[in-house]
């Protein structure tokens, strides 16, 4: 005990009495290696007779830089330093061990976090930590509005009395409240539409106005969409990370990447020169947005960043592209290129020093790849011809991405699928021999993590980035790419919507209905 009692006391990021060491020391390593609940496991240990528990110790943390109004210093710890070292649960476990004032001004203090902490992340936990009732009715909308299925979000809305529903779209961001303005008319079976609308109006602070009238108010609605006017870019829907659903990392990019954009068939390169995947936070220069990179970079100034329109005015893009910038993309990018880096590992036996430049991006590396004499071929952009004939109309703008999406579903969802995925997945395929004889229910426990692995399905957690608390899921095509929601085996939440009529299900019954259709008679 004595043994594990120094070890705990090694690790104890608290700054020590007329002492000048950092107060991230070695639990900051340790957290990056082995994250944040196996370091609450070893940390445990502190507690033993009269002594103060983990959580305990964290609340007088929080409650004595409350006190002294550090919110983000880190020696002593600051409110948001110590909060962005745990896990989401525990966020809100140790919020609710605060008094209803303290939670009041770490709530009220939380614009503090920008840029230094992962502060949608302490934000959903800070929601986690109130009532209990109300938190699962947020997330519940949040979640809906998140993977698009607005008719279900107004239902729950419309469901419930105003003063809750208040509550709830009190909890919800700027972006999310647009979002549903914007989809105002796609209702489904909801209820008290209008006491609703009327409420998002409110939440927003702009007049409400009726899907039938035409008015332009500071927010311009449309039946087409949103067309708005922001005070901070990072608030619009086409703001890149919020309008990302998966990046792409190679060699071709050189340190830049490919970001898939919701509602466009190609992906957006961004090039290596604007990413900085490490540094201090960047500061915006201005909240306007400038129509080229070349007029952003020169209003930015050095040390700034500005933002500006690329890919022709559909996507907001800060000059400096990092952490603090867009949290999502770089955290989804690290995933993508660490993943990449170990594929490389795995698969080349060497690149010779010498080797020309242009052939090493370019077009062929014979006789280096896997071992033998295979030509790598060049990646042919979707929507043109490998011969490189005419472009080819897609049949839907929606981003085609090869390999990597982000599953849209419940961080517990998401944690349960990546503790045990074999539990959560089934196949999805249009060929109807398939539905006939595929048993396309769980694997079960027989088939081992390492199985899986070689058929090329990979679950990243992207909370061991930064603390972003979403997952990247990785599937190659024809393979895996649905999650079950085992406790609710009623819906399958995808990466993608799912085509109707091609032998993909959306439902449970569907697949079941689809192999009864499917037995000869």
């Amino acid at each position: 005990m004595e043994r594990a009692r120094r070890r705990a006391a090694a690790l104890d990021p608290r700054p020590r009495a007329g002492g000048s060491s950092s107060a991230t020391g070695g639990l900051e390593q340790l957290q990056r290696m082995a994250g944040n609940r196996a370091v609450a496991r070893l940390l445990s240990v502190q507690r033993a007779d009269g002594e103060v528990g983990w959580f305990e110790q964290r609340r007088i943390w929080v409650h004595e830089a409350v006190a002294a109004q550090n919110w983000v210093g880190s020696d002593p710890p600051g409110v948001y330093w110590v909060l962005n070292g745990l896990a989401l649960d525990d966020i809100a476990k140790v919020f609710g061990m605060l008094t209803g004032t303290e939670r009041g001004l770490v709530a009220s203090h939380l614009n503090r976090a920008d840029g230094l902490f992962d502060r949608a992340r302490i934000s959903m936990g800070i929601r986690r930590g109130g009532d209990a009732a109300q938190r699962q009715e947020a997330d519940e909308v949040h979640w809906a509005i998140r993977v698009g299925r607005y008719p279900a979000a107004f239902e729950r809305l419309g469901k419930m009395s105003a003063a809750r529903a208040d509550a709830v779209l009190a909890t919800l961001d700027r972006t999310h409240l647009e979002l549903l303005t914007a989809h105002r008319t796609e209702t489904g079976r909801a209820t008290n539409v209008e006491r609703t609308q009327r409420a998002v109006a409110a939440a927003l602070g702009v007049r409400y106005v009726p899907v039938e009238e035409r008015i332009d108010v500071d927010l311009e609605l449309d039946a087409e969409g949103l067309q708005g006017r922001f005070t901070n870019p990072r608030e619009s829907p086409r703001y890149i990370d919020n309008a990302m659903v998966a990046v792409g990392v190679s060699p071709m990019y050189a340190d830049g990447m490919l970001v898939y954009i919701a509602g466009m068939e190609l992906p957006v390169l961004i090039p290596g020169d604007i990413v900085r995947s490490g540094g201090a936070p960047s500061t915006a220069a201005s909240q306007q947005v400038y129509s080229s990179r070349a007029e952003a970079q020169a209003k930015a100034g050095e040390g700034r960043h500005a933002y500006f329109e690329g890919a022709g005015g559909a996507v907001i893009v800060p000059t400096v592209l990092s952490a603090a910038t867009a949290p999502k993309v770089m955290a989804t990018y690290l995933v993508a290129f660490n993943q990449w880096l170990h594929d490389v590992q795995e698969t080349l036996t060497l690149i010779a020093i010498g080797l020309a430049a242009e052939l090493v991006a370019g077009v062929a590396v014979s006789g280096i790849a896997r071992g033998v004499g295979k030509v790598l071929d060049r990646p042919v952009p979707k929507g043109r011809s490998a011969s490189g004939g005419d472009v080819i109309d897609p049949p839907h703008a929606r981003p085609n991405v090869p390999a990597t999406a982000r599953a849209r579903a419940t961080p517990e969802f998401l944690r349960k699928v990546a503790e045990n995925p074999h539990d959560y997945l089934v196949y999805r395929t249009p060929d109807p021999d398939v539905v006939a004889n595929q048993p396309l229910t769980h694997t079960g426990e027989n088939t081992p993590k390492s199985e899986f692995a070689k058929k090329g399905v990979h679950f990243a957690r992207g909370d061991d980035v930064r603390g972003y608390g979403e997952y990247c899921v990785t599937v190659h095509e024809d393979q895996v790419d649905v999650a079950q929601n085992r406790a609710d085996p009623t819906e399958y939440i995808s990466a993608e919507d799912i085509p109707v009529g091609t032998g993909q299900w959306h439902t449970w019954q569907e697949y079941q209905a689809a192999r009864a259709a499917a037995k000869p008679k």
